[in-house]
């Protein structure tokens, strides 16, 4: 019996000595055929795959949760299933052919563990790589997970010849893996208001080529500026802690028929109005021709999801991974003109006040673009003639002119005589 690959910890960032490992997908001794995904590593910057490069039997040296160096082993492949070798001298035998004992790594928490309990490392040669579970395994110490939380095997109480079950995929396992570490930790509370939207989407239409039809543009661009003023909103909670991001990165929730994913618009707030449009047409164009990048959803610091046109009324959207807040937006109801928007936060970040402060705030500016004809014909008038617009029957309008008062309107007939 022989290893016919064996895996080690890439370099993927020049700057990250340690990767993190996100999900495992098959079990020690399964086989495993050339191109199978085997394992997800998280880096500060991306999560990548490594896939198998022969056939063989799978053997991790690793769990999920653990973190790892560069160059660590991590997986082997084997020709033949070595679960069903039973002598321990064969195994003790594989063991040393394929392993450097001086050269035997400990994970972060695996070397306090053996400082502060005296232990010599010594103890474990032959390893490649040992994490703190390996340590107590082998000192019998049986390790109690923080959450107390135990994995058992709910029995269906459905005839199984009614239903048909099919495995979750891997990216939907890992937007829950995020999504429940946040929510089995944080307290999360929400607010809401309601935009008064009638005649906001052709007013948008001066502003916007491509997407004409929605708020999402607009709401994006607001939000990145407001978040300047609320940094509560940009940050997350860490060990008692908050992390303040120093960039704005817009996370926005792309579900078009091939699963929820989040694209990410960096720097949001540094861009224009029709840039933001762009930005958001380009991820959508990313997902729906499968071209998302781990660089186009890592590293969001605040997230919007759209609903605007999928008739809900509102809805509670729930805080993503590393963040503290996100923004839900409703979809427009045609008979009150007007729509919800919803903010999640979590309580040990921000509180309500502060919530709804950045929420009303949101809503005035978007409320801001409206252009009413009716608004504008009873308050705006020309300042020489007092004219008012809606008595305006020329059909060229007002000109907006800066006078030692300050902005005002001027009618057509009394620009021509100044």
């Amino acid at each position: 019996m022989k290893i016919v690959q064996e895996i080690k910890v890439p370099q993927e960032n020049v700057n990250d000595q340690n990767v993190y490992v996100v999900e495992i997908y098959y079990k020690n001794g399964d086989y495993v055929e050339k191109g199978d995904i085997l394992i997800d590593l998280e880096t500060s910057k991306a999560i990548f795959s490594i896939e198998a490069q022969q056939d063989g039997y799978v053997k991790y040296l690793c769990k999920e949760g653990d973190e790892l160096p560069v160059g660590a082993t991590i997986i082997q492949i084997y020709d033949q299933d070595f679960t069903k070798i039973k002598t321990s001298d064969n195994q003790e035998q594989i063991t040393k052919e394929h392993t450097n004992t001086s050269g035997t790594q400990f994970s972060r928490l695996a070397q306090q563990y053996l400082r502060e309990h005296n232990i010599s490392a010594d103890s474990f040669a032959g390893y490649d790589f040992v994490n703190l579970d390996d340590v107590l395994a082998k000192l019998n110490i049986e390790r109690v997970p923080e959450d107390k939380a135990v994995e058992t095997i709910q029995i269906l109480d459905i005839d199984q010849d009614k239903i048909e079950l099919r495995s979750i995929p891997p990216a939907k396992k890992r937007e829950i893996q995020y999504l429940q570490s946040v929510q089995r930790e944080n307290l999360d509370s929400w607010v809401a208001v309601t935009v008064q939207s009638k005649g906001l989407i052709d007013s948008l239409s001066q502003y916007l080529k491509i997407l004409k039809q929605s708020v999402l543009p607009i709401i994006v661009f607001e939000s990145a500026r407001l978040l300047q003023k609320y940094p509560r909103l940009n940050a997350f909670y860490h060990n008692g802690q908050i992390a303040f991001y120093k960039d704005i990165n817009i996370g926005i929730a792309l579900d078009m028929g091939k699963g929820l994913k989040m694209g990410k618009i960096p720097n949001a707030n540094e861009l224009s109005i029709s840039q933001t449009e762009g930005a958001i047409y380009n991820l959508a164009n990313k997902y729906i021709d499968d071209e998302l990048q781990a660089v186009d959803s890592t590293d969001i610091t605040f997230s919007i999801t759209d609903l605007y046109s999928e008739g809900v009324a509102m809805f509670f959207p729930l805080i993503n991974k590393n963040n503290s807040a996100i923004l839900g937006i409703s979809s427009y109801d045609e008979q009150t003109g007007r729509f919800f928007l919803t903010l999640t936060f979590d309580h040990r970040v921000t509180e309500g006040r502060e919530a709804a402060q950045f929420l009303n705030e949101l809503k005035q500016r978007i409320e801001s673009y409206i252009i009413s004809t009716q608004d504008i014909g009873e308050e705006i008038q020309c300042y020489k003639c007092k004219l008012k617009l809606k008595d305006d029957v020329s059909g060229i309008g007002f000109v907006k002119v800066m006078t030692p008062q300050g902005e005002k309107y001027i009618c057509n007939n009394c620009l021509k005589g100044l």
